[in-house]
């Protein structure tokens, strides 16, 4: 356990104390002293510390949108709910932990429960945002000494090879055309095409506007209504161009117009409300199979992608956007046509966190040993 250096804990915290069980869902000890109600004090924070800067009530409603204060809370809630649990067994106020408690918490979420670093990462995050002031913890030489150690203890592997999608391609074909599938194929298959040859997430399918789907003889155009990228700190409007395949039993393109025609045009949904933006409408272009009307989330999503991948063996589960962005740069498409199409502004991400295949296409090998020339002088130096 870490010792705080910088302030006292308001509270026995574990350092002297037998090991502690973490809160989960099989355990509902409960403390019979309340605990302050952790959002509405963080938002109660924020709007005094507003305030107390200046800005008006116009001001601090624009800066404490909603649609900021919905997603953050969504984020964060079980993660404060968890850590509030474990104050209470402990006689400490949440909103007020020294940095030995948040450090202890979380080392034995990291001993005992097999945290992984970026989970650990994002538990910090989380706690940091109910505190009363943060930056009291933050500057905390014990706090900051056990996150280094988290950081540097995290493996970033790039031992990955790229799975074979023969099966799924089998599987399409054996199914027939796109416009004889059943709702339940032809919206896995669907959300599968997108993902792959869109370089989408399942959260950019999900918020694909239907109402400005434009399909052309060699293409589909799509708009995707705020994803997660941003450019200049403001939400943006992804479009995305989608080619045609010469295989009509494969092609996105085909694929797009039979669920057009069998779902959209025959059942239109009414415009949702975005979810991490509700002052943004969108009409939905996957719907839910059992309310047509409706469209469905991206968890919904992500189950139908995964349902396509199923089909393959892989040894780590693999994206669909990772797995076409990677297919297409192995195949001679350039960097930058990969990261236009995948809304990537720059080639560090595609290459850390996307790109599978990390074979070379010539043979160093052959290159590097080769004799040079009798006519070519050759300068070398050592590095």
């Amino acid at each position: 356990m870490v010792p705080d250096t910088s302030t006292a804990p308001t509270g026995p915290t574990t350092a002297h104390s037998p090991r502690p069980h973490l809160p989960n869902q099989h355990n509902t000890t409960t403390s019979t002293r309340p605990q302050p109600p952790v959002v509405p004090h963080r938002l109660l924070r924020q709007r005094q510390q507003l305030a107390e800067a200046g800005l008006s009530s116009d001001a601090i409603s624009i800066a404490l949108h909603p649609a900021a204060q919905t997603a953050r809370t969504r984020a964060y809630s079980s993660i404060q709910d968890r850590f509030s649990t474990w104050c209470e067994e402990r006689s400490i106020q949440a909103t007020k932990a020294a940095a030995a408690d948040i450090v202890n918490f979380l080392a034995e979420g990291r001993v005992h429960l097999h945290w992984e670093p970026s989970t650990i990462l994002n538990y910090r995050s989380a706690l940091l945002d109910m505190q009363d002031d943060p930056s009291r913890l933050t500057h905390s030489g014990a706090f900051s000494a056990f996150f280094t150690a988290i950081d540097r203890s995290a493996l970033l592997s790039f031992d990955k090879s790229a799975p074979d999608i023969s099966p799924i391609l089998t599987s399409f074909r054996s199914l027939g055309p796109s416009a004889t599938l059943s709702i339940p194929d032809l919206t896995r298959k669907l959300c599968w095409l997108l993902a792959v040859t869109g370089f989408m997430r399942p959260s950019d399918i999900a918020r694909i506007d239907a109402s400005r789907l434009a399909i052309h003889a060699d293409h589909a155009y799509l708009i995707i209504v705020a994803p997660k990228e941003l450019r200049r700190g403001r939400r943006i409007e992804r479009p995305v161009h989608i080619h045609r395949h010469p295989d009509p039993l494969i092609c996105p393109v085909d694929c797009l117009t039979a669920y057009k025609a069998n779902i959209l045009d025959i059942y239109p949904a009414a415009p949702a409300t975005h979810p991490t933006a509700p002052h943004l409408k969108f009409t939905p272009l996957i719907h839910d199979q059992r309310r047509p009307f409706h469209g469905i989330g991206t968890q919904r999503i992500s189950k139908h992608i995964q349902a396509i991948m199923s089909l393959i063996t892989s040894s780590r589960r693999i994206s669909g956007r990772s797995l076409g962005s990677d297919a297409a740069s192995k195949h001679g498409v350039s960097l930058d046509e990969v990261l236009t199409q995948g809304f990537w502004s720059a080639a560090g991400v595609f290459d850390t966190h996307y790109r599978i295949n990390r074979r070379s296409q010539t043979n160093l090998t052959t290159l590097a040993l080769q004799a040079p020339s009798p006519h070519t002088s050759s300068h070398c130096c050592d590095d």
